[in-house]
């Protein structure tokens, strides 16, 4: 099992705007990662700033082919001030070989969130 991490932001407090953010998010999640939603996907949890609450990630995700009976949980961020704006992340568990590498996705005005994690990372070989 591995973890996997990603941030986007809305342009806007509007149903579109998130939908929109969180869809592509999902597809560059599943792309960069070559994840399949029904075998490789265990769980995900979404969050969002204080400011989002036009819908809910999660309820994006479900209506993405394949995504209807992944668990998932949407939560509040925590509020913390001057940190950013829109902000909708992800956390999200999957079947992955120990030797495949993990992208974290961070999109839009969240690149910046993680820089280290915005690329493929690879686990050391074992000996």
């Amino acid at each position: 099992m591995r973890a996997i991490r990603g941030a986007t932001t809305a342009s806007e407090n509007k149903s579109e705007a998130i939908k929109a953010a969180v869809m592509e998010l999902l597809d560059e999640l599943e792309q960069r990662n070559q994840l399949h939603p029904t075998t490789d996907i265990i769980s995900v949890t979404f969050s969002a700033t204080k400011d989002l609450d036009a819908v809910f990630p999660a309820a994006i995700a479900r209506s993405r082919p394949l995504w209807v009976n992944i668990p998932m949980l949407d939560v509040q961020e925590m509020h913390v001030e001057g940190s950013l704006k829109n902000c909708i992340r992800f956390l999200l568990h999957a079947y992955l070989p120990i030797s495949a590498s993990v992208c974290h996705i961070y999109l839009r005005h969240a690149v910046n969130l993680r820089p280290d994690w915005n690329l493929p990372h690879f686990l050391p070989h074992q000996n």
